[in-house]
């Protein structure tokens, strides 16, 4: 059917083109995220190779006592079986929301 040196050269081709795609891909991401080095690219590290620390995200303080009102208003509802009644998520969402402002004045 096909020859085998055929079969050789269209791999070969296939896998030149994914990584061009890769390098191509890589380069925004390393731009953003860390440093490239040659082909490689350095994630959470400085100048000099140091760790950089990274700041975490504030929670305020109404996702705090959202959080709280969801714990305590899904159970209501959750199946027994733990998994959500129909619509319960989208319930369970709203009246938490209308909780933690109601909270929150």
């Amino acid at each position: 059917m096909v020859d085998d040196s055929l079969q050789e050269i269209i791999l070969a081709a296939f896998l030149a083109g994914v990584k061009a795609g890769v390098m191509e891909e890589g380069v925004p991401a390393a731009k953003k995220h860390g440093k490239q080095v040659g082909k490689r690219i350095v994630r959470g590290r400085g100048k000099g190779g140091s760790p950089i620390k990274r700041q975490r995200r504030r929670i305020s303080a109404y996702q705090t006592a959202y959080g709280k009102n969801f714990k305590k208003v899904a159970p209501k509802y959750k199946k027994k079986d733990g998994g959500w009644k129909k619509d319960g998520f989208k319930r369970a969402q709203a009246e938490a929301h209308k909780l933690t402002r109601k909270e929150m004045k």
